[in-house]
Formats: C-alpha cells, sequence, structure tokens
C-alpha cells in the first residue's frame, strides 16, 4: 500500500479514520516493534502467556490499544504468524 500512495493519497480503512500514507508507515513501524519485540521474547523460551505478561506493545496502548482488537489479541496473532524456531542439529527422527 505505501508504494501506490503519495503525500496526498487519502487511505479509508476498514475501521477508523480516513488516514494520509504517514499514518500508514506509522502504523507498520509500530507492528514490525511489537513483531520484534515478540519474536525476541519467544526466542527466549518464553510462553505465550509469559510474553503477554511483559507488554510489548505497552509504548502504543494508550494511543492505539483501545480499539476493538486489544493489545493481548495483537500480541497472540503476532506470537502464533512467528516462523517455528529451527530445528537442533543431531535431533532428527529416524
Amino acid at each position: 500500500m505505501l508504494s501506490l500512495a503519495d503525500d496526498a493519497t487519502k487511505i479509508i480503512p476498514g475501521h477508523g479514520p480516513v488516514s494520509k500514507k504517514a499514518d500508514v508507515q506509522a502504523w507498520r513501524e509500530m507492528l514490525v516493534k511489537i513483531r520484534d519485540r515478540v519474536a525476541a521474547l519467544a526466542a527466549q523460551k518464553k510462553t505465550l502467556e509469559e510474553i503477554k505478561a511483559a507488554k510489548p506493545t505497552a509504548e502504543f496502548d494508550a494511543a492505539r490499544g483501545q480499539g476493538m482488537i486489544k493489545p493481548d489479541m495483537v500480541v497472540e496473532m503476532v506470537y502464533k504468524d512467528l516462523p517455528p524456531a529451527p530445528a537442533k542439529p543431531g535431533k532428527h527422527k529416524h
């Protein structure tokens, strides 16, 4: 979407106010930060509940976490979408 928009483009989302390209860019940057935080915690072998308790969305909750999709829901969606951990060498099933 960002590659199709310019500074004059108006973006009409399914939910929420009409946005500009800068708004979509900020939203994407927020999602990338949350994804990176959840992935780092998952790499530490934290459970989903431990990751939720760590509040990886806290920086954004006041401004963005009051809508239909709550912060814990975002964390759960990101967690479930992470690629599986790589298999450990020497642990092949025969």
